[in-house]
């Protein structure tokens, strides 16, 4: 299976997500939760009008089902395709997952570099380990975080 990119109409990303829900078909909205003012959770659509669809075969009819969505995005004229690999990096990246293979080889006192999340590029010291969560001591701000290892 292939993932797509496809346009929505302005602000209908989570509409044109429901209606594929419905259809049985997989799909992505790069979106991050955010707080407001009144210190409520809200989700934040990071590429607007666009949503990713995971499909067997790009079938334009099954596109045009869905009322909230419009045209493929191309790219040289054929349709613009995303491996799940890149899906599952941008996951990752977003909601900060680590898996304990990010770690693996690394052992209390080990310099490492936090390669996705909110702390993206920073440089630290692991100080302690378990079986699922690991602390580091973030060198820019002398700060530690503790990772839930997945």
């Amino acid at each position: 299976m292939q993932w797509y990119v496809i346009r929505t109409k302005p602000k209908k990303e989570f509409l044109a997500r429901r209606f594929f829900d419905k259809m049985d078909i997989e799909s992505y909205i790069v979106s991050s939760k955010i707080l407001n003012k009144n210190k409520k959770s809200l989700q934040k659509i990071l590429l607007p009008s666009y949503i990713f669809t995971r499909l067997q075969k790009l079938e334009y009819s099954t596109i045009n089902q869905n009322p909230y969505t419009g045209s493929v995005l191309t790219y040289l004229g054929q349709p613009a395709m995303v491996t799940n690999q890149e899906i599952v990096a941008m996951r990752h990246h977003l909601e900060s997952i680590y898996t304990s293979e990010d770690f693996s080889n690394k052992a209390v006192g080990s310099i490492v570099s936090i390669d996705h999340g909110s702390f993206s590029g920073q440089k630290g010291e692991i100080i302690s380990r378990t079986n699922n969560k690991i602390s580091i001591r973030l060198f820019s701000i002398g700060m530690v975080i503790t990772i839930s290892l997945n």
